[in-house]
């Protein structure tokens, strides 16, 4: 989990170096907003982005550290919305309510800013985004890579805000001193490399999203058949080793019942039944429960509430499948150090954190997508698992290289790679779709007028089960006694 720096404290940070540096004695004019002031302007409670540029201007803040400070205070008002701490009679900032620097749920809140704005913002203060070598699309590119990197709740002047700004501004002065043909030719591939992102983005959300309906379609199957299943598969498992023990006993008279109960044990058959029943009873006992959740029951929101909301669940996506990929993981010297069962292992683990969980299903968003809680959940999971394998949990979200043929071949690797990773997207969401386990149910449950006379038939042959364990009972019992068994 990354750990937040609070924007108070990167403010405080920035403020104290502005006072003891050598810019504030040349300059006559030097007093800067103090923290009340930037809080209290208006009688709003957030600093506003111009108000924190113009602070960020006054105390001669790099451009891009300028950008992550606007982004956390939106992301502070995201999370003070959602958390309901942000009262309408506040008298103090609301960024006392996060003062000292600790493990937050960092991701509780949605950031998806209006790029555009935001790109008004530093051109209406003196073209700032053009001076440093951004247009409006490259822009946005940037503030992306920011957020998912998680650069905009880290220590302002930490290091990892450090490295990212060095390298973009190096970037930048790497293009002012190539070719309008070269520049060109970077600028495409640099929008190839997001388009292809865009579209893995969007084929993981649809993976999800037949993922959570295959899941829901074995919850309301579960919901409308599985106690009947349950007790004909009951009724099996009881009456299958009286079976197996008059056959065994017919077959070898001498056989004690301890040696004929040993034999019962080990048959595969009675294996594979008795684990059939015990997953039987595990998807009864733990999705049936949820009919009273009413599908349709899910939060209401409104256009633009949901647009973000998509937004946000992309994001998590993105960052989700960065993270478990094998070619991330390839990179990182720990994972060169697991045997091959232990990345084995580690893959499971990790396949297994995307998993839908009960309380996912019964009622969603617009019945098409994961949360946003489930999507943090899944990644705060895998953190932890990645943790506990000693592998990095960090994301660089940068184009990399030093010179500009080598970032051109990044980029070309890197779109060839995320063109191979929508072919596997493709395939899974294929045999999502075509799961044997769960298609001949989706069909069946669209077969309404079915669905009562195939309980009966389940009661029926449950009856016939029973009735036929109950004979055997008496046939092995008398065979027994008559035998000296």
């Amino acid at each position: 989990m990354t750990k937040y720096y609070t924007l108070k404290n990167d403010i405080e940070d920035i403020l104290t170096a502005f006072e003891t540096s050598e810019r504030k004695a040349d300059d006559p004019n030097g007093e800067v907003l103090v923290l009340s002031g930037l809080t209290y302007q208006r009688d709003h409670i957030f600093p506003n982005p111009d108000d924190l540029l113009a602070m960020g201007q006054k105390c001669q803040l790099q451009f891009h550290r300028a950008l992550a400070l606007i982004l956390k205070g939106e992301w502070e008002r995201g999370f003070a919305c959602k958390e309901n701490c942000w009262p309408s009679n506040a008298t103090h900032p609301f960024t006392d309510a996060l003062s000292d620097p600790k493990e937050h749920a960092v991701k509780a809140a949605n950031l998806n800013p209006d790029t555009a704005e935001l790109f008004a913002v530093f051109q209406r203060n003196g073209n700032q985004a053009t001076e440093a070598g951004y247009e409006a699309s490259d822009f946005d590119t940037m503030v992306q890579q920011i957020i998912l990197a998680d650069l905009h709740l880290v220590r302002n002047n930490g290091p990892e805000m450090a490295r990212f700004s060095e390298k973009e501004t190096a970037r930048q002065a790497m293009l002012q001193d190539t070719s309008e043909v070269q520049r060109e030719s970077f600028w495409r591939e640099r929008c190839r490399w997001g388009q292809a992102q865009e579209e893995l983005d969007t084929k993981h959300a649809e993976v999800e999203r037949w993922r959570l309906m295959n899941a829901e379609t074995k919850r309301e199957y579960q919901s409308l058949f599985g106690r009947w299943e349950v007790e004909l598969q009951e009724a099996m498992v009881r009456w299958l080793p009286l079976n197996l023990r008059k056959m065994l006993k017919e077959a070898n008279p001498s056989l004690s019942e301890k040696q004929i109960a040993e034999k019962i044990a080990k048959a595969e058959t009675f294996y594979k039944e008795k684990e059939k029943l015990k997953k039987l009873r595990h998807d009864e006992a733990t999705l049936a429960p949820i009919l009273p959740h009413k599908v349709g029951f899910g939060i209401k929101m409104d256009f633009d509430q949901l647009r973000e909301y998509r937004a946000r669940a992309k994001s998590l996506l993105r960052e989700l499948y960065f993270k478990i990929h094998p070619d991330r993981l390839k990179l990182d010297p720990a994972y060169q150090r697991l045997t091959e069962a232990q990345k084995q292992e580690l893959k499971a683990m990790l396949q297994q954190a995307l998993e839908i969980s009960p309380s996912e299903l019964g009622c969603f968003v617009e019945h098409d997508m994961r949360s946003v809680q489930s999507l943090e959940d899944c990644l705060s999971r895998v953190d932890a698992i990645l943790e506990n394998a000693g592998l990095d949990t960090r994301i660089d979200a940068q184009i990399q290289g030093r010179t500009l043929p080598e970032q051109l071949e990044w980029l070309h690797r890197t779109i060839v790679s995320l063109k191979e990773r929508l072919e596997d997207a493709e395939t899974a969401l294929h045999k999502l779709y075509n799961d044997p386990e769960v298609k001949p149910k989706r069909d069946f449950l669209a077969c309404s007028e079915q669905h009562q006379s195939y309980r009966d038939e389940l009661a029926r042959e449950t009856a016939e089960y029973r009735t036929k364990a109950d004979q055997l009972e008496e046939e092995i019992k008398a065979s027994f006694a008559q035998k000296g068994g």
